[in-house]
């Protein structure tokens, strides 16, 4: 149902982001990746084949980065039917020690930046009158880290715009939704020892850590038709944590040290 398709993935290099750039490549999807590391991507690109259109450098940072990213990627391609904001800051910390700056660029990064990507590609979306976009959130959003506070704000922030944006474009045949993805096995996960990737995957109630490919697997059925009647939902994909606190990690008390 997807294919003939025009994509652009953003955050093609991550392990979501390539998932789901290889995923819409197999629907016969054309994909542009896009990325701050051009190597990464460029090796990205090879693994698509004839599926990929090209890349784009993108510093998710960067309000003019982006907006050149945007015109690259219309170049590229065309047309895009299909835009995925797979991007993520990793920044940790308490929410007494996380400098202010790291809170800042975390929320220039994750928040600034779906927010620039989106509303640039949602603008030419609605004077075509058709498109999906489909931005990842996070389960931070809803469950309460003690060592990600920013985070939460931050992917809270994303997901509010992600539902104000699809209000104000769906007149426009323009559909936007979100993904909130549990613990994804990949990079980010790479540093856990394995009693510690199993103590994380016991906090979930289906037992394990997510995959890449399932994620974008849900990519693929937002975009196509058989989702047209979704616009400004937030589905959450991650084994159930969002149902509550995770069992035997409650948010604990945590006072500032005087």
């Amino acid at each position: 149902m997807l294919k003939g398709k025009t994509a652009l993935v953003a955050g093609a290099t991550g392990d979501i982001g390539k998932a789901v750039a290889k995923a819409l490549a197999a629907e016969g999807v054309q994909v542009v990746v896009a990325a701050r590391d051009a190597a990464r991507l460029d090796a990205v690109a090879r693994e698509l084949g004839a599926a990929a259109q090209g890349t784009v450098v993108m510093d998710f940072a960067s309000e003019a980065s982006i907006k050149e990213g945007i015109d690259a990627a219309y170049r590229l391609a065309g047309e895009i039917d299909i835009m995925v904001c797979t991007v993520v800051s990793n920044t940790f910390g308490t929410v007494w020690d996380l400098p202010r700056k790291d809170w800042e660029d975390l929320f220039r990064i994750k928040y600034m930046g779906t927010v620039d990507l989106s509303r640039g590609v949602a603008r030419r979306m609605v004077a075509r009158g058709a498109g999906v976009i489909i931005n990842f959130i996070g389960i931070a959003t809803d469950v309460l880290y003690p060592t990600n506070p920013a985070g939460g704000d931050a992917n809270l922030a994303a997901a509010r715009f992600t539902r104000f944006l699809a209000a104000k474009v769906a007149t426009a045949g323009v559909r936007v939704l979100g993904v909130s993805p549990g613990f994804t096995d990949g990079r980010r996960l790479s540093a856990f020892v394995d009693a510690e990737r199993a103590n994380l995957a016991a906090t979930v109630p289906l037992g394990r850590i997510g995959l890449p490919e399932e994620m974008a697997d849900l990519v693929l059925f937002l975009a196509s038709p058989r989702a047209a009647y979704m616009t400004g939902n937030i589905v959450a994909m991650d084994g159930g944590v969002s149902l509550h606190t995770p069992p035997g990690r409650p948010v604990p008390v945590d006072l500032p040290k005087t």
